[in-house]
């Protein structure tokens, strides 16, 4: 994943995946142009409507007039969007969330969130309403937010998941900025509480299985106090009470452009593909004292046919991402260089196929640039 060096407050973007059970009998619903008063009828398609034929795009308000909207009467703006969006009970509702903060607030991370809320909404029932939908909306982001950015991160601290040193007595700072590399990353102190000096993270309280549909845990690491990381996952029954000595030279593998950073890749397989856990950490190893500098922690490889658990970038599913990532270096318009579209999960389920998913980008009128791996 390419990173945008830039201060921004790190943003949350997590959802809980409800498959909807919908009923598959279209019917006609009559709704109210919120600009006009004039009536309009859109079809809907397996329980999913819309309210008027640009709702969540760009400017438009008529979101906010939908009776089928729960949010409609409240304000959803930057301090209670990544919570609702996180607690929405299904794909639609989650359309609500982003579409209603849409309204409130036209930009780009909002016009995003809600193409991947309609994005996922057809991924879930093959919604039609959805699919086309979702194009429009993408479509916006690049004619109107073309520079924006958006933040990436999808298990939610506090919502999803807990920090913590496990009783380690290690000291941690979530917003170290002193790096030369990266603006904001996770800086890990040793303590004493395991009679031993110990530098460990622990990610705690998520939903047990939380890592069982992923393959790879992968995350960025600097000043090792050896060349190994010891990651544990408690029940996994790999290693000592499962935990594992992982050594960088066959997991790790320097990331160009910086100075000491290793990104990691470590296969679930060797946890037994943690699937009752519940936490995990990474850890400097027992006794080897020394601070750590760690970030962009995730899971990466869904393992199911959906491959949608999490709202994901790039399919990376965050656990700790401060950055931003500029929306034109997002999964959906990277990667369509020479024929090849490497993101699976972006445009070529949208539109069926990789050969329509470059027609497409084609025909919104922009050019990819291979050397910037950006659209022109």
């Amino acid at each position: 994943m390419k990173l945008i060096k830039q201060n921004a407050a790190m943003g949350v973007l997590g959802t809980t995946r409800t498959v909807m059970s919908l009923t598959a009998v279209a019917i006609l619903l009559a709704g109210c142009n919120a600009e006009d008063g004039s009536p309009t009828a859109v079809l809907s398609n397996t329980g999913f409507s819309l309210y008027c034929p640009n709702v969540g795009i760009a400017a438009d308000t008529c979101v906010l007039s939908d009776p089928e909207n729960p949010y409609a009467k409240q304000t959803v703006n930057d301090s209670i969007k990544w919570t609702l969006a996180s607690a929405a009970a299904s794909e639609r509702d989650k359309f609500y969330v982003w579409a209603t903060a849409q309204a409130h607030d036209p930009k780009g991370e909002n016009q995003y969130n809600t193409a991947l809320s309609l994005h996922e909404l057809y991924h879930a029932d093959s919604n039609i309403l959805a699919q086309a939908q979702a194009k429009l909306a993408y479509r916006s982001v690049l004619d109107n937010y073309f520079t924006a950015s958006n933040s990436v991160s999808e298990f939610v601290a506090g919502t999803d998941f807990s920090f913590g040193d496990w009783g380690s007595g290690s000291t941690l700072d979530g917003a170290y900025a002193t790096d030369t590399d990266y603006d904001k990353v996770y800086q890990v102190a040793p303590g004493w509480g395991w009679g031993g000096n110990t530098a460990a993270l622990a990610m705690t309280n998520f939903s047990a299985g939380f890592a069982a549909n992923y393959q790879n845990l992968v995350f960025k690491v600097k000043s090792l106090p050896t060349g190994d990381v010891y990651v544990k996952f408690p029940l996994s029954g790999a290693g000592n009470d499962g935990e594992l000595a992982l050594s960088l030279a066959t997991y790790g593998a320097a990331v160009p452009g910086t100075t000491g950073w290793t990104q990691v890749t470590v296969p679930l397989s060797v946890f037994n593909g943690a699937a009752s856990d519940t936490e995990f950490a990474i850890m400097g190893g027992w006794g080897n004292g020394g601070t750590f500098l760690i970030s962009d922690i995730g899971f990466t490889g869904n393992t199911t046919s959906g491959n949608m658990i999490k709202d994901s970038i790039d399919g990376f599913v965050a656990v700790y991402y401060p950055q931003t990532e500029s929306l034109t270096q997002v999964g959906f318009v990277r990667g369509l260089a020479g024929g090849q579209l490497v993101e699976p999960d972006t445009l070529t389920n949208l539109y069926g196929s990789q050969s329509a998913a470059d027609a497409a980008v084609s025909s919104w009128g922009f050019t990819y640039n291979t050397t910037s791996n950006t659209l022109q």
